[in-house]
Parts: C-alpha cells; sequence; structure tokens
C-alpha cells in the first residue's frame, strides 16, 4: 500500500496515525524483528516471505509480508502478537499494522481501524488530528499454499509482475496473481466490438501455470539469475527483462499508444524509466525494433513521414504482430500441454462470440420485415435464438439451411452463430459494408487489425426470415406463456 494506507483509514476517537517512509537502516532493523515475531506466531514449516524490494530504493514506505496459508487466520490476534499499534483489514486475506518505528511492542491492544468509504450506513471520515508518534506500516497477506511461490516471484522486486504483464499483454497473454494465462484472441476481438457482446474473461483464458521456473523458462528468461544472483540494480533488472522471448517493439508501441497506459508509466518510477529510457536505447536489439526518442509512443517522428506512409508502417507492424502471436499461442499450447483444454475452450467461445454478433446482424433484417423497435425486436431477435436451426449440410445445393424448430433451445445451444463469416480484415475505422460489423481494432488487445464479420449468405437469411419471423415469434411467446403458467 505504499505507506499511505493509514492516512485514510478512521478509528472513533482516535487520531490520524502517522506512517512517514522509511530509511534502509530503520527498514531492514524492523523487517528483522517482525520477520522473527511472524514465525514464532506461525505454525512450524509455514512458508513466509518478506518480499524483495524495488532495486535502488532510497526509502521504503512499508514492509511487504506474505504468508501461506489455506484457511483465516485472526489477524486482530496476531496483531497483538506483534505488538501493533493499529490494524486495519481490507479483506479476509490482507491486513495492514501501524507498528512502533523502534520495534518495541504496544502495551494496549491492537486499535481497529477503518477505511474511509462508505461502511454501513454512514461515511467514516478521516480524524483531522494526527498522530504525534511515528509509526511504521506493515502489510501481510495471505495466500493458497499452492499459489505462495508464485505470489511471492509476482509481487517481488516491485514492479516486475506488472513489467512482465504489460510486455506479454498484446501477444495473447496476462501475468496476474495466480499465474501465466493464454487469452484467446476471440476474447480480445469481442471487447472491441462497437457493442457488448457478455463474454466472461474466464470462458476466454487458460492458465498456463504457475510455477515461476516453468513460466520464466518459456518466456527465455533464466531462472538461475532470479533466484541465485537476483537484482541489486534496475539496470540489472531491465536486462533479465529485455532477454524475453516475447518482448516486441511492435507490441509494446502499440500497448503505449494507449492513454491511459502512458499515464500509468508515468505515475510509476520502475514503469517510467524501462520504456522510456531503458527499452528506447535498446529497441535496435529488438525484433523489429529501432531507436525512439524518450517518451515517444511510436518511435518515429511524424513530421519525417506522410500520412499514408505512417498508415502502411503501422499496418504492417501489426500484421508481424498479429503473425508473432500466432506463432506464440501454438507454442504455449504445446510447452505446457493445453491442446485439449484450448480446443474445447475455444469452440465454445467461437460459438458464444458469433451468436451475438449474428443477433446484431440480424436486427436491421428483422427490423425492415416486422417494423418492429426497441423490446418488440428484442423479442424477435430472443425467438430467433432459441427456433431457429441453421444446417451447413443437407441442400442439394451446399447452401445454409434454415429451419424452424419446435423445442427451444438454450442460449449455449443457439445456432445462430452457424450465420456469422469472417469478411476479412479491415483498417481502423474501415467500415464493415452492408450486414457487416467491425471491431475496433485500436483497441487496447488487438494486433491485426478490426476483424470484418458478416452474414453468410445475407439475401437469402433476409428472405427466409420475412416469411417466417412471425411464426418464430409465436413459438417463442409459447414458451414464455408455460414458463409463466409453471410458475403460478
Amino acid at each position: 500500500m505504499g505507506g499511505g494506507a493509514f492516512s485514510q483509514a478512521s478509528a472513533e476517537g482516535q487520531p490520524t496515525l502517522s506512517t512517514p517512509r522509511m530509511s534502509p537502516d530503520v527498514y531492514f532493523k524492523l523487517k528483522e524483528t517482525y520477520t522473527a515475531r511472524l514465525r514464532s506466531y506461525l505454525p512450524p514449516n509455514t512458508h513466509l516471505a518478506s518480499l524483495t524490494e524495488a532495486p535502488e530504493k532510497t526509502d521504503y514506505g512499508d514492509m511487504d509480508f506474505m504468508i501461506a496459508h489455506d484457511d483465516r487466520i485472526n489477524f486482530t490476534d496476531l496483531a497483538n502478537h506483534l505488538g501493533a499499534v493499529a490494524i486495519l483489514c481490507p479483506d479476509p486475506q490482507t491486513c495492514t499494522l501501524a507498528v512502533p518505528k523502534d520495534g518495541s511492542r504496544s502495551a494496549n491492544p491492537a486499535v481497529v481501524y477503518k477505511q474511509v468509504h462508505v461502511t454501513g450506513p454512514r461515511k467514516l471520515k478521516v480524524s483531522a488530528e494526527v498522530s504525534e508518534e511515528e509509526y511504521a506500516q506493515m502489510d501481510i497477506e495471505t495466500v493458497p499454499t499452492q499459489l505462495f511461490e508464485w505470489h511471492t516471484f509476482y509481487a517481488s522486486y516491485g514492479d516486475m509482475g506488472g513489467l512482465l504483464g504489460y510486455i506479454v499483454h498484446n501477444l495473447g497473454f496476462t501475468v496476474s496473481d495466480r499465474g501465466l494465462w493464454l487469452r484467446m484472441e476471440e476474447l480480445d476481438d469481442a471487447k472491441r466490438l462497437p457493442y457488448p457482446v457478455n463474454v466472461a474473461d474466464q470462458d476466454g483464458r487458460i492458465l498456463l501455470s504457475h510455477d515461476p521456473a516453468q513460466v520464466m523458462q518459456f518466456l527465455g528468461l533464466r531462472p538461475e539469475v532470479y533466484y541465485e544472483a537476483g537484482f541489486q540494480t534496475l539496470e540489472g533488472l531491465y536486462a533479465w527483462l529485455g532477454e524475453c522471448r516475447l518482448l516486441s517493439w511492435d507490441a509494446i508501441k502499440l500497448k503505449r499508444e494507449n492513454s491511459s497506459e502512458r499515464n500509468r508509466e508515468q505515475k510509476r518510477t520502475v514503469f517510467s524509466r524501462f520504456f522510456n529510457e531503458w527499452l528506447p536505447a535498446q529497441a535496435h536489439l529488438l525484433p523489429n525494433g529501432h531507436p525512439a526518442p524518450p517518451g515517444s509512443a511510436t518511435g518515429s517522428p511524424p513530421d519525417k513521414a506522410t500520412t499514408e506512409g505512417l498508415a502502411l508502417r503501422a499496418a504492417a507492424s501489426r500484421a508481424r504482430l498479429a503473425a508473432k502471436r500466432a506463432e506464440l499461442v501454438a507454442d504455449a499450447i504445446h510447452f505446457f500441454a493445453k491442446q485439449h483444454e484450448f480446443e474445447t475452450m475455444h469452440t465454445a467461445l467461437v460459438r458464444n462470440v458469433r451468436s451475438a454478433i449474428a443477433a446484431q446482424l440480424l436486427k436491421p433484417i428483422l427490423a425492415l420485415h416486422s417494423g418492429k423497435t426497441n423490446k418488440n425486436l428484442t423479442e424477435i431477435v430472443r425467438a430467433f435464438r432459441r427456433h431457429v436451426g441453421i444446417g451447413e449440410q443437407g441442400q442439394p445445393d451446399g447452401r445454409l439451411r434454415l429451419e424452424i424448430l419446435e423445442r427451444a433451445r438454450t442460449d449455449a445451444q443457439s445456432e445462430l452463430w452457424r450465420l456469422v463469416e469472417v469478411d476479412g480484415v479491415a483498417a481502423a475505422g474501415e467500415s464493415g459494408g452492408q450486414g457487416g460489423c467491425v471491431g475496433d481494432g485500436e483497441a487496447d488487445g488487438g494486433g491485426g487489425g478490426a476483424v470484418v464479420y458478416g452474414l453468410k449468405e445475407a439475401g437469402r437469411v433476409s428472405e427466409w426470415a420475412k416469411e417466417h419471423w412471425e411464426e418464430v415469434r409465436g413459438l417463442e411467446r409459447l414458451r414464455m406463456k408455460g414458463l409463466a403458467d409453471g410458475r403460478d
């Protein structure tokens, strides 16, 4: 929490606690003291780690400890054992303590503070009175035993986990506090569509591993450097991250073009130094890299190239990124032995996303033929999702077969997804044309431009809808009436 947790916390009749940053001498002495006290409290053989700080820090906001524990810890009891003055628990797995800076134990039980958000029917307010005595902030987090090693890796060296996540994101991977994930491209595409698609992240992400050594091996990072030598300087940390085989100038550049990401960098020194200083100096060594001035998001002065030239260069960059992503996804599936899981999830995801796209593409057609809008149009679209079967075989000419289903399908069973085809990849801002839909290729997570979706045999689908929409709607109304009668 950076040392400021108690500045936004309150306890009735108590001052706001002063927890200024600590000098290295105070910090390391206190960390040694409280490591020993924690070990004396915890059961034998409990995994405990004090997280490694970012290199080259001249002062410290708090002490961070991580405990492997599969059940809840009584943090109040723990705080009193440690001799804490105050305790703040934002959630059942985390607590923040204020402890005497000299390492002594408080003579009184720890005072329970609460965050100043809405708590119950009223808002707490931060006390205007600030404690005269200064304290040290101590953060304790409990994690499941099976995730302890990964959490320790992910949270060490300040923003190291965040930097790794930043590097791999646009290549289809996510680094979180639970491990390395493979993110399916269709999930990213769904989030860039101009209308909402009800797809949850877990429907398009596969956990590859939470074994740090295995993840480092896949990323092309040397585990022995991390475990044996560690990093005494930011240069050492950056040089190690620079060995990551997923480090691509195309991917980094695209992510940095997102204004929110640039703002994030500016607020975090480890981030900003890596992207504004270290990486531009090393860019010529990266795949498709080129030198970039500090603070540049593109690495290319726009006044030296025409708009057309910039667009062509951007298109080439996205094409390279898309090809690299496909290659790395295949590598990951093989390396982590996730073929069956990937195929099963991918099939379900594609059907889910395309069913939602089909519903959107059908709306203007159904509105045209029915004259309906708003809720009445939504009812017809729902009826098509439930009562229209789509087959790609059985017609003499091999065309789609559309039929009315007497027995309703669930959303998961809907066959509307069969109506959708990928027409190609369009440049950002290009229209999908009649019966088409274009995703926003500029959105974060993109890599290959905007995907263009269309209806197969749109003219024939329109004629069928014109002839059958009333019958299909009637079946849906009967279904809904049956549900209502069953509730009565």
